[in-house]
């Protein structure tokens, strides 16, 4: 597996078939995790720096937290944003979806740890 970037996150879809990436061309791509193939590109992902990733469990929601300070929520198959959550003003520099997927962590640069509800982030953006 290659690309014209510099890895930053990787992670393992839960059932290993696929790769998640995040590199230095500011690109969320997916990959086969059997021939290296790249599948799919998420161009939205370029306009914000990722500095953190995790999915869930079941491998239909990802998170992302940036420099921004934003947490967005993403649903894995149409690669689209379900969900942003405010709250820090410095960058996220580490998230984690907990195994109930009820919850998310995020740790800030200002020193904040934030306990997020995702059935309330999740109904703000549809309400």
């Amino acid at each position: 597996m290659f690309a014209s970037t510099e890895f930053c996150r990787v992670l393992y879809h839960p059932d290993e078939s696929q790769l998640l990436t995040y590199g230095s061309d500011r690109r969320i791509t997916y990959f086969d995790a059997y021939d290296g193939e790249a599948i799919r590109f998420l161009e939205e992902a370029a306009d914000h720096e990722m500095l953190a990733m995790d999915i869930e469990h079941s491998g239909t929601l990802f998170v992302t937290g940036g420099r921004d300070g934003m947490l967005r929520l993403w649903h894995y198959d149409n690669g689209e944003t379900v969900a942003i959550g405010r709250g820090h003003i410095e960058a996220i520099n580490a998230v984690k979806i907990s195994p109930d997927r009820k919850k998310i962590v995020t740790v800030g640069s200002e020193g904040a740890v934030m306990i997020w509800e995702m059935g309330d982030l999740l109904e703000q953006t549809q309400g």
